[in-house]
């Protein structure tokens, strides 16, 4: 949708939490940019946590207090001086464990803002092991949900959380560009390689499947390929592991067979966007996943790949997919077709920037 700019040309000002070396403020935010100028906006990013932030909790160095003080306060002098002709779109929290008087000020000054979030974060406070927060955050991302104009859910289960408290909720999955993802070329061979994709914190995930890949790799040859991800040495399997970055994930991906998605099942879980599920269909590898939120959603059971409840049933879809190229390429093109309909950002930039264009700025 285009706007009207001979006269007129919109102030947007885009909050991610992070900058754009982290997954979610580069698909959140920063790809949708080119459309938005192409839409006549005129754009200013400010990420909570910038680059030297990033850099040091990537490298392992301790961030530090004040640090982390000083982003808070250019959050807090932006929220506050920003402009009445400005819209404003926030990603995940203003300021975590921070009262959100401040999206309230926004409300009150009439400044429409779009909230847009791809984790349960609410259950960060909801369910805080310390009773203090849940007493007095439990319902902040509830309430910065209730004075937004407009609410982008990555996930089902997120929609129906904002769905409570804002009528104006739309579901807008966390998407790839389709331009990035070559389609895998599946062919017979004697070792399959599992992919998996993610970070040192969520590979808790993964580990779950260890007693599936120690029996699999009696009766046939597995590769199990853990691209940004920590797990231990496992006898008699072998794992490949790669260091995530942007420049190499799509490669990594296109030296597996199959992608995998394995999850607990807690509410956490339910909000997550199946994200990793996306990439390997993009790159047209069949999938099999954990019958748990989202991943019910993008995969079709025995259509583009499998719903694994248990171990036998992971193992089962795992011997399926390893004896058969055929049906590895059939999943395969099935679920990059999906890809490409629902989960690119070339197919959902317009719902983003139609959304932005009709929050009223004065």
């Amino acid at each position: 949708m285009l706007l009207d700019t001979k006269n007129h040309k919109p102030r947007l000002l885009l909050l991610p939490k992070y900058g754009e070396e982290a997954a979610s403020g580069r698909l959140r935010c920063y790809q949708y940019v080119p459309y938005l100028k192409q839409a006549g906006f005129e754009i200013k990013i400010q990420p909570l946590f910038d680059h030297t932030y990033l850099s040091r909790l990537f490298s392992g160095q301790r961030v530090g207090f004040f640090l982390t003080l000083s982003l808070y306060l250019k959050r807090t002098i932006t929220l506050l001086t920003v402009s009445r002709n400005t819209r404003v779109v926030l990603h995940c929290d203003d300021l975590p464990f921070i009262p959100g008087v401040l999206m309230r000020y926004l409300k009150m000054r009439g400044v429409g803002y779009i909230y847009d979030y791809d984790d349960a974060i609410f259950h960060g406070y909801d369910m805080h092991r310390f009773s203090i927060v849940r007493h007095f955050y439990k319902n902040k991302i509830a309430n910065i949900i209730k004075n937004a104009a407009h609410v982008f859910a990555g996930s089902h289960y997120l929609a129906d959380y904002a769905q409570r408290y804002n009528r104006s909720v739309s579901i807008l999955p966390t998407v790839i560009d389709i331009d990035r993802y070559p389609c895998k070329e599946h062919t017979e061979k004697q070792e399959l390689a599992i992919a998996w994709i993610g970070s040192p914190s969520t590979s808790v995930y993964l580990k779950a499947l260890i007693p599936v890949f120690k029996t699999l790799a009696v009766d046939i040859a597995i590769r199990v390929i853990v691209i940004g991800g920590s797990i231990d040495d496992i006898n008699g399997v072998v794992i490949e592991k790669r260091p995530w970055s942007e420049e190499t994930e799509v490669s990594d991906l296109l030296d597996c067979d199959i992608g995998i998605m394995p999850l607990i099942d807690d509410p956490w879980s339910r909000g997550k966007c199946a994200y990793k599920l996306i990439q390997y269909m993009a790159c047209a590898l069949p999938v099999i996943a954990s019958p748990v939120g989202e991943n019910k959603v993008v995969v079709e059971d025995g259509v583009n790949g499998y719903l694994a409840q248990n171990d036998n049933a992971w193992r089962e879809a795992i011997l399926k997919l390893a004896s058969n190229a055929n049906l590895r390429r059939d999943m395969g093109k099935k679920g990059r077709e999906l890809i490409i309909s629902r989960y690119t950002v070339q197919s959902r930039y317009q719902d983003f920037v139609s959304s932005i264009s009709t929050v009223p700025d004065n």
